[in-house]
């Protein structure tokens, strides 16, 4: 394909070296390589002369995916906003409906699921009035799950409900999705029992989707707490972060793939207050760095780092004569362990993320104090 555009170059074929350069972007994106890809489409988007054909718009599109899952996320709307101007009113409906979705994705990616909504629920309305129904059930599935992020039961239970109407109406797609969504649903009504038996039922059909298989073990951990079950929900952690550690990324993603980054986050949230409750502070610290690497290597397309044991970090802070400090800043419970040579300990401030500038500066003065030294490192509150 390289000799493609190269020849094409040389006749001084603009198109046929974008639609190369396109192909070639593409091949990357199949293979999550974000970085390798946006060149490729960036090089296609200097063709000004090309702005009126498919092939532009479709690197447009294509560019914006990439700076998004890179995590630059203004350049991205930028570009989709653009992208959704041009497909509006030329184009075919379809691409008109993924420029809206791109754009969607791209808030829901920032943590903004209510921005999201209005382009999603736009492109649902696209493909539902171009007779898509596969692209409308896998949109409604989409919306489905942005409400239940949202927290809003009722509005995430409607289009669960589209999403399965359309699917068997299309034949199409796997229910056991919607199980999942249903039970997540329930559970955030309060409505326990219900919530169990529908996540039960998304983890016996979840044989070859791991995707499913970790988000119903987490879900079934999140009903044991509430059932005040810490050794069930144990168990259901364990395997959903076994599942989690071994699967190809692109394979844990469920169906409804928007949300997939904020879900990891809150399960790993979940997990390390339940082990803290617990007294499990070395596990906490492990699964606190295990979810670090895993986060930051879904956020840049590579494969996430091994996993890291307690005494593996103790030993690098007596190699380098250090206290290492390991921050955990969530929503409500925040926390930093303190590893030495000698000794791991947990300090866990009365403080949520707001608070961490203040706390993480102290303790970062007070490490440079004691930079060397074999002891603990100590600080009130």
């Amino acid at each position: 394909m390289n000799d493609v555009v190269a020849r094409a170059e040389a006749a001084g074929d603009r198109f046929q070296q974008a639609r190369a350069l396109n192909d070639l972007g593409m091949g990357a994106v199949v293979r999550t390589r974000w970085d390798e890809a946006l060149p490729r489409f960036e090089r296609v988007l200097t063709f000004k002369e090309l702005d009126s054909l498919s092939v532009y718009s479709a690197a447009l599109s294509n560019a914006g995916l990439c700076y998004s899952r890179l995590g630059e996320f203004d350049r991205a709307l930028a570009i989709q906003r653009r992208s959704v101007q041009l497909h509006t009113g030329r184009g075919t409906r379809a691409d008109f409906a993924q420029a809206l979705a791109g754009l969607g994705t791209t808030f829901i990616l920032q943590g903004d699921a209510r921005q999201a909504l209005p382009f999603l629920r736009q492109a649902l309305s696209v493909v539902k009035e171009s007779k898509l129904q596969a692209d409308a059930a896998l949109w409604a599935g989409n919306i489905a799950s942005a409400n239940i992020d949202l927290r809003d039961w009722d509005e995430a239970a409607r289009f669960n409900d589209e999403a399965q109407q359309l699917k068997r109406a299309s034949g199409t797609g796997n229910l056991v999705h919607n199980t999942l969504n249903a039970a997540q649903i329930a559970e955030g009504r309060g409505q326990l029992d219900e919530a169990r038996r529908l996540f039960e039922d998304a983890l016996a059909g979840s044989a070859t989707d791991a995707g499913v298989r970790w988000s119903a073990h987490a879900g079934l951990a999140g009903v044991a707490i509430a059932t005040a079950e810490p050794d069930r929900a144990s168990r259901h952690f364990e395997a959903a972060l076994d599942t989690i550690e071994k699967t190809r990324s692109e394979l844990l993603k469920t169906d409804y793939k928007l949300t997939f980054l904020t879900r990891l986050i809150l399960f790993y949230q979940a997990y390390v207050d339940a082990l803290v409750d617990q007294g499990r502070i070395e596990r906490a610290l492990e699964v606190s760095e295990s979810s670090r690497g895993r986060v930051l290597a879904e956020r840049n397309g590579v494969a996430p780092p091994t996993r890291t044991t307690a005494a593996g970090m103790q030993r690098m802070a007596a190699q380098s004569r250090a206290v290492h400090l390991s921050y955990w800043l969530g929503p409500q419970r925040s926390y930093v362990w303190v590893v030495t040579r000698e000794r791991r300990a947990l300090r866990a401030p009365a403080a949520g993320a707001r608070d961490s500038k203040r706390w993480s500066g102290s303790f970062s003065r007070c490490s440079q104090r004691r930079r060397g030294s074999a002891g603990i490192l100590r600080q009130r509150w």
